[in-house]
């Protein structure tokens, strides 16, 4: 089988009577695969995302995600999703009132999902920043669903601030704040 990459070539398509080269087409397969991050593991939720290409599934198992590379976790642009197994009653991303769940900056897609977890206590770095449980640039339109955002702070949208192109699905918030 082939390696989990995105691999490029070329088809020429050709008149087979007279050799005449109609078309000459760019074609890509990614060949994708699903990362799996459990609590207390070897791999941080970060780890999994900067080693994830675009079409890859980021499998999240249940449990307290907390700290460096399982809070402030930046999808980096990339066009992945990255999911709870188990759903946000049992899978928790915790910002222990310092840091931010999500960070969604480089013009994420629709083809980027983040989907079943709770996102708790999140809070942004200054007190003009927005978004203390999930950040989304103007330019993102993500997915997000199936999400609990639980007391997130930020100057604006402590749960999720983002701009008119994401879509919100079956989520909930409570507790949060803004100024």
């Amino acid at each position: 089988g082939l390696d989990r990459n995105v691999y490029t070539g070329f088809v020429d398509i050709i008149d087979p009577d007279t050799g005449y080269l109609y078309h000459k087409l760019t074609v890509a397969l990614h060949v994708n695969d699903s990362l799996r991050v459990v609590e207390g593991g070897d791999l941080t939720i970060q780890q999994a995302i900067d080693a994830a290409i675009d079409g890859d599934v980021v499998l999240v198992a249940g449990g307290n995600y907390s700290g460096e590379g399982n809070t402030n976790i930046d999808l980096r642009g990339k066009a992945i999703s990255v999911r709870s197994e188990s759903g946000p009653l049992v899978t928790t991303v915790d910002g222990l009132d310092a840091d931010r769940g999500f960070i969604l900056k480089r013009g994420e897609d629709r083809r980027t999902i983040i989907e079943g977890f709770t996102i708790q206590n999140g809070n942004v770095p200054s007190d003009r920043e927005s978004g203390g449980g999930i950040f989304a640039s103007t330019t993102v339109t993500a997915t997000f669903a199936n999400l609990r955002l639980i007391n997130n702070r930020g100057f604006y949208g402590g749960g999720i601030y983002a701009g008119n192109g994401v879509s919100i699905q079956n989520s909930r918030f409570t507790g949060g704040d803004s100024d």
